[in-house]
């Protein structure tokens, strides 16, 4: 437009309006397949956990004999949706990270160069040390972020359970309602309901404390990420081996694979629900084996 060039106009509103296209389709596509594969996941996975759960009454057995799995509906009925959906949410976020480390780590590695410095008079050199911060950079948040969030992963189990615990009570009352009805007992049922909600407050309460610490360290974590690479940067600038431009643009590529190499980092509190969801199966599974082979040698 700057150059009045009315057919070059047109060619690029053209380029554009395909590209757009292209855009909206994969958009669309990508949303619809995704929900597709998150439904027909569940139903085979729902069909068989319940064909485990019910065959040889091993639904009767569990309440008898193994006791530990507490809820067995609520793990079918949630639990596996929940893993499902969690699942593919992390996939393509780890796959979206590991696209973007590809698409930035050449360009930093050329652009960062070397630094030099002695160290017990021997001269070091390190090539494309930006690549290297950003690599011990996010291996240290990692590691901080999972000694703070480690807690999470029981806290969501314990939720879990808590919620479903809960929820069952007051269909216990629903069903028995002509009972609790004659017996005067809306009061004992009222505090029992209390106290099984007392467990779900509680629990909670302590996942919002660690999701503060945890947001506390994550949110520092990010803002020091936008100054640390032009501190990083600043020597080899000050010593007038880069320019400007060219610590702006280490700041830029530095911020792009500092960022796909935090995926835990940014991720840890849903990596953590999930872990715990994927406990809750894996105990459920655990403990139908159990029984089937107590039934085997029952026989």
């Amino acid at each position: 437009m700057q150059h009045f060039d009315e057919k070059g106009f047109w060619k690029a509103l053209l380029e554009f309006s395909i590209l757009a296209t292209l855009f909206i389709v994969s958009a669309v596509y990508a949303t619809y397949l995704q929900q597709m594969l998150q439904i027909k996941w569940r139903a085979w996975l729902t069909s068989h956990y319940i064909n485990k759960w019910v065959s040889n009454k091993k639904f009767y057995h569990m309440q008898v004999i193994e006791q530990n799995t507490d809820n067995p509906d609520q793990r079918i009925a949630d639990d596996v949706n929940a893993f499902i959906s969690q699942s593919l949410s992390l996939f393509l976020g780890l796959m979206s990270s590991v696209v973007t480390f590809f698409s930035f780590v050449g360009m930093l590695w050329v652009i960062s160069g070397p630094i030099s410095f002695n160290a017990f008079n021997i001269k070091i050199t390190i090539p494309a040390y930006m690549v290297w911060a950003a690599i011990i950079y996010a291996v240290a948040g990692t590691y901080i972020t999972a000694k703070i969030g480690k807690p999470l992963v029981k806290l969501n189990f314990d939720q879990q359970m808590f919620e479903a615990n809960f929820r069952f009570a007051l269909i216990r009352i629903r069903e028995n309602s002509e009972s609790v009805a004659l017996l005067n007992a809306e009061e004992k049922e009222h505090q029992n309901l209390m106290d099984t909600f007392r467990y779900v407050f509680q629990n909670y309460w302590q996942i919002m404390v660690r999701q503060k610490m945890l947001g506390w360290f994550t949110s520092g974590y990010n803002q020091i990420a936008i100054i640390f690479p032009i501190l990083v940067a600043a020597p080899r600038f000050f010593a007038k081996k880069i320019q400007l431009g060219d610590v702006m643009q280490i700041a830029s590529a530095f911020g792009q694979v500092q960022s796909s190499l935090s995926f835990i980092v940014n991720s840890y509190a849903s990596i953590a629900a999930w872990y715990s969801v994927v406990d809750r199966l894996r105990t459920f599974e655990k403990n139908i084996k159990a029984i089937e082979i107590l039934s085997a040698k029952a026989r």
